[in-house]
């Protein structure tokens, strides 16, 4: 593949460079899962973190698929949010130095494979979230990005469940 990057223009050279990279230092698993029909029969759940596409992410909550967390601000939650989100807001700076098993609603995740979606307003704050649930010991963790980007209904309303029945409604995992 190299010899044939050299014999392209540098612009393919750039390209090829730029992919590797991406590859190589890519710190969540960028084998993104998705589903192709309105199931999610042909869906695996992958270890680690993953970034998923909004309709993967509209099935899962559909279908009970994963317990979903906004990581915004309470004022951005309160302007809408996802249906069934349950809010765990953080700064960047205290998910550096927090353990999140030691969160108050995190401690009801007492089995750490449970599928977990997390999203923020852009996606920054969901992949930092992400990474941090990685490193805290929490093997199935999704992030769909930002709401800002979401193409499907938000809502006012708090979730129908409290956060340990949501987490029961869930496969504890994986590869349903």
């Amino acid at each position: 593949m190299f010899s044939t990057l050299l014999k392209g223009s540098s612009k393919s050279l750039i390209s090829g460079f730029a992919l590797g990279a991406a590859v190589l230092f890519t710190s969540f698993n960028a084998s993104a899962a998705t589903a192709t029909d309105n199931s999610l029969e042909n869906f695996k759940y992958c270890e680690g973190g993953t970034k998923i596409d909004q309709e993967t992410a509209r099935k899962l909550i559909q279908n009970h698929g994963a317990v979903v967390i906004d990581v915004r601000s309470p004022e951005e939650y309160a302007k809408g949010h996802l249906k069934d989100a349950y809010l765990i807001s953080f700064t960047l700076d205290q998910l550096a130095k927090q353990n999140l098993a030691e969160h108050e609603l995190l401690k009801l995740l007492k089995e750490k494979n449970t599928p977990v979606l997390v999203y923020c307003h852009a996606g920054k704050r969901a992949t930092f979230f992400m990474k941090a649930m990685v490193r805290d010991g929490y093997t199935h963790i999704m992030n769909m990005g930002g709401i800002e980007d979401w193409k499907y209904e938000t809502t006012l309303d708090e979730p129908t469940k409290s956060f340990a029945e949501a987490i029961k409604e869930v496969p504890h995992c994986c590869n349903k």
